[in-house]
């Protein structure tokens, strides 16, 4: 399965730049429904729990962030937005 356009790269039919987004899911295959969902809309990044999450928001600054409240181990959701 192919991924997303990298960050800052061009949709050529658009001609724009797609908005950055976080995606923080603990299940696999939400993952993948999502990334076949949003493809070519938007440049999405992957998570798998709230701390790693956290950690790209740190480095990266994201137009949307999608996230699952009741992730598995670690942070959940909430505790993680409020962090």
């Amino acid at each position: 399965m192919t991924s997303a356009l990298t960050t800052g790269e061009i949709d050529t039919q658009k001609n724009s730049v797609l908005p950055q987004t976080l995606l923080i899911e603990d299940e696999e295959i939400s993952r993948i429904i999502t990334r076949m969902f949003l493809k070519g809309i938007c440049d999405v990044d992957f998570a798998e729990n709230g701390e790693i999450g956290y950690e790209m928001t740190e480095k990266k600054k994201y137009d949307i962030i999608f996230m699952d409240i009741g992730l598995g181990r670690g942070m959940n959701g909430m505790q993680t937005a409020k962090k």
